[in-house]
């Protein structure tokens, strides 16, 4: 009997020795928790200054029980010096007093020009997108009218606007903090 329970004693012991070293391992075992990257403007010495062109501008309606409207442009950005992530530009749109910026990390280039393609979700009264160097500095932009629609109004892209416009005479408020990491969808080999 005696021995039988220091069986029992020596299990328990083993088992609970087991389990105190296997829980922080399962613990670190799920998936890595998100990080948050933060992008930075690219500045410019005096004297110089990055340049954008807008060669594509449309707008976008999808319905998500709602309408949601998008402005897509394309076009190519000259960086007054190399940049490489975590360097941004943004796009930005304008309207009625505000602005608000949506950034996109330089694409890794050995030359000073890159080209870009990228949307941003735009509101009624949207009145202008443009592509921005930072918050202030807006360095191509087009304008947004809205014109009457069955189902309420939708966006169409003018032509160019001055970067200097009234319409865009506002900082645009932009988010340079990107969250990256964190659990991976199923079926998505490259996310995360």
């Amino acid at each position: 009997m005696r021995s039988s329970l220091r069986t029992i004693a020596l299990t328990l012991v083993a088992l609970a020795t087991a389990v105190a070293g296997t829980t922080p391992a399962a613990a670190g075992s799920g998936p890595p928790p998100y990080k948050v990257t933060y992008y930075k403007w690219l500045s410019c010495s005096d004297g110089t200054a990055s340049t954008a062109s807008i060669t594509y501008a449309r707008a976008h309606t999808t319905t998500e029980g709602v309408d949601v409207y998008w402005a897509e442009l394309h076009g190519a950005i000259t960086t007054c010096r190399a940049a490489d992530t975590p360097y941004a530009y943004a796009l930005a749109m304008y309207g009625n007093g505000y602005g608000s910026g949506e950034g996109f990390p330089y694409a890794y280039s050995n030359s000073l020009a890159m080209d870009y393609a990228n949307f941003i979700r735009i509101y009624p009264d949207v009145q202008a997108v443009c592509v921005i160097a930072n918050e202030t500095t807006r360095m191509a932009c087009v304008s947004v009218d809205w014109v009457p629609a069955e189902a309420g109004v939708l966006p169409v892209i003018g032509g160019p606007l001055p970067t200097d416009s009234p319409r865009v005479d506002v900082p645009a408020v932009t988010d340079l903090s990107v969250e990256t990491g964190g659990p991976v969808p199923p079926g998505c080999m490259k996310c995360g």
